[in-house]
């Protein structure tokens, strides 16, 4: 493998951890629901199915997942279900956006090394104020050559970044195949798989690994392939 000349970073669920927060939220609002004389195992079953058919329309509005929280509860609740109860639910649920996400283990020391080294930029895509927050609450702003919020990641944005910076062996690092990878090999990049937690939506089969195509078990071990590529 060639050493790279660009690498893009994914932010949610590569360089900290968005899924956690979601279900800390999640928890919040169960229990909420459980006090009102709900089974909170079903609610969150409910909650999570609400929320994937609430992404068809919503997709990755800050709204989404709130109203699929009050929805769970207020169909699972009927007729008992309370404006006041659904209310507390819906901010126990908002809370997932004030939280501050954990960085994962080594996401420093990787991002730090390769943007000495090359441009590094970060891909990431959600609402524009919620990604804003967590970009700022990473502590890794000042490293990326630049930022990047999308609601959509496509190759024609990965081919676009490469563009930009004159990249012919450009990386992308990512936790998601449909969001973070498909596209960017698409692209003619190499897309690099690091396994994480991700919600529903984004669990897509992935390929055999090959020269464009690589699987690693977590962020460190993305240092460790550049530094493969150096020898």
């Amino acid at each position: 493998m060639n050493q790279p000349d660009l690498v893009v970073f994914d932010g949610d669920d590569t360089l900290w951890r968005a899924e956690e927060l979601y279900d800390r939220a999640r928890d919040l609002a169960g229990e909420i629901a459980k006090k009102d004389g709900l089974d909170k195992k079903a609610w969150t079953a409910r909650q999570k199915e609400i929320d994937l058919r609430n992404f068809e329309t919503l997709g990755l509005s800050p709204q989404r997942f709130p109203k699929s929280c009050v929805e769970a509860y207020l169909e699972l609740a009927k007729p008992n279900g309370t404006s006041k109860t659904a209310e507390k639910i819906l901010t126990a649920a908002q809370t997932v956006f004030s939280a501050t996400a954990r960085n994962f283990p080594g996401s420093f020391d990787v991002v730090s090394h390769l943007s000495s080294q090359l441009p590094v930029v970060l891909l990431t895509k959600g609402d524009s104020k919620v990604q804003e927050k967590r970009v700022d609450d990473c502590k890794l702003r000042h490293l990326f050559f630049a930022v990047y919020i999308v609601e959509q990641k496509t190759a024609q944005t990965f081919l676009e970044i490469s563009e930009r910076l004159n990249a012919t062996r450009p990386w992308s690092v990512g936790n998601s195949y449909p969001s973070d990878i498909k596209p960017a090999l698409e692209a003619n990049y190499v897309g690099i798989w690091v396994d994480a937690p991700v919600w529903q939506h984004e669990r897509r089969s992935r390929p055999n690994t090959s020269d464009s195509y690589i699987e690693l078990d977590s962020l460190e071990q993305v240092l460790e392939l550049y530094r493969s590529t150096c020898i």
